[in-house]
Formats: structure tokens, sequence, C-alpha cells
């Protein structure tokens, strides 16, 4: 997850919080839809869809590499969208209260 931490806070902090929010909105979608559509469903389970399709055991299961790999993508959208937000609440506040801003994040 915090493997991409320190590229992250790069991008955030030479280019602005909306470029990481944006990437992390993507990792995060493409790691949750991925574990979501990880299973191949048949007609008679398209009715009752399975939220967790990807944790479920058998031969139409996701394994367990694909699994990690999806985790990481959504941990990587998360540090994404968190660098994003300390540096929206940095901005946000005046100077002399940037001190006391970081301290409650």
């Amino acid at each position: 997850m915090y493997t991409a931490g320190i590229p992250l806070g790069l991008l955030v902090d030479s280019r602005g919080p909306r470029p990481g929010v944006l990437l992390g909105a993507v990792f995060l979608g493409i790691g949750y839809f991925s574990m979501y559509r990880g299973r191949t469903y048949s007609l008679a389970e398209k009715m009752a869809v399975d939220f967790l399709a990807a944790y479920n055991g058998g031969p139409d299961s996701v394994s367990m590499p694909w699994l990690c790999i999806f985790m990481y993508l959504t941990g990587v959208g998360g540090c994404a969208a968190f660098a994003g937000s300390v540096k929206t609440c940095t901005l946000s506040t005046v100077s002399s209260d940037a001190s006391r801003t970081l301290t409650v994040v």
C-alpha cells in the first residue's frame, strides 16, 4: 500500500491534490471492480449477485495472487486519495495554523 507513498507524495506536491485524488479514484475503482467481477456468473446466479465473488473458494473464483494484486491496487488508491486530502487540508489553512492542522491530521 505505502510502497507508492513517496511517488504519490511527489506527484501531489508538484501538481496539487486533484491528480492524486483522481488517480486514487481510478485505482480504487479498478481494484474493487476487479474483485467484484472476479467470478463468471451462470444465468441462475445473475439474479443474486455475490458481492464477495473474489473471496469465495471454488473453481470459478479468483486465485490468491490476483486477489493480492487487486488489494494492492485498492491500497495504492487509498494512499493517493489520502495524500490529496492532506494536501487540501494543508492548503486551506492560514500559514500560522498549518502546524496545528498537520498535528490534527
